[in-house]
């Protein structure tokens, strides 16, 4: 973050460093709850934020879009691989249930379970890498 703080400067003086650290946090913001959902790692949400500070607005919308279809196909990839769809579609439907039941949120992992150990954890690396380069070449390309 420092890196992209100092090349907004660079690049924009001290308006576009602050529209930096702005975009910045509105992505921290919007990522948190993931995190504190632990649907999210912590390592994942810096790296998200770190990485949209360096898009337009409009550019890093669309980089985000296409990380969460990388993130969706890798997801979908996954699923069927470990023949779990069914098994997670209810589990989704019964966190839903029990979150509008109870009123509050709660992590997503059954019994808090650890989304690493468990095995069930998307690292988010990929699919911001996979999204970078579907912008890039959709950029390079006129699209």
């Amino acid at each position: 973050m420092a890196g992209g703080f100092v090349r907004s400067i660079g690049m924009g003086g001290v308006g576009a460093a602050g529209m930096y650290l702005a975009q910045c946090g509105i992505y921290l913001a919007a990522a948190y709850p993931l995190y504190r959902l632990g649907m999210l790692g912590a390592g994942d949400v810096k790296l998200l934020v770190m990485t949209e500070g360096f898009f337009s607005w409009r550019d890093g919308w669309s980089y985000f879009l296409y990380m969460l279809a990388a993130a969706g196909c890798l997801a979908a990839v996954r699923l069927l691989a470990d023949r779990s769809g069914a098994e997670r579609l209810k589990y989704l439907i019964s966190y839903i249930r029990d979150v509008a039941r109870s009123g509050r949120w709660k992590l997503y992992l059954e019994n808090g379970e650890s989304a690493w150990l468990s095995g069930k954890y998307i690292h988010m690396a990929v699919p911001m890498l996979a999204g970078f380069l579907i912008y890039v070449g959709r950029r390079r390309l006129g699209g």
